[in-house]
């Protein structure tokens, strides 16, 4: 009998999730390594609607974290900054999903 890949999940996340894991894998009919496999897809997936849908924020930052700042003068924000700024924060956290990743 070897160490195999159930043996290593339940050492690393314990006996209550390996035990999770064999029973939603075989209710899947997959064995627990195929069911984890699945689950990382999913989750990179998942990470790249992420990641694209911020892009345009982070490089909105980016852009603003490389702008000179103003010597000696406050910098004014004004209430359309505020719109603009919450507009866009809207628009990335209500983006719909995007699964063709």
């Amino acid at each position: 009998m070897g160490y195999g890949y159930e043996d290593a999940f339940q050492h690393q996340h314990g006996p209550s999730a390996a035990r999770g894991g064999q029973e939603a894998s075989e209710a899947l009919g997959l064995d627990v390594s195929a069911y984890v496999t699945a689950a990382v897809r999913r989750q990179m997936a998942e990470d790249e609607v992420v990641v694209r849908r911020f892009a345009g924020i982070d490089a909105a930052i980016a852009a603003t974290d490389a702008a000179p700042v103003p010597s000696g003068a406050a910098v004014d924000i004004t209430d359309e900054d505020v719109v603009a700024a919450r507009a866009g924060m809207a628009q990335a956290l209500t983006a719909p999903e995007d699964h063709t990743a």
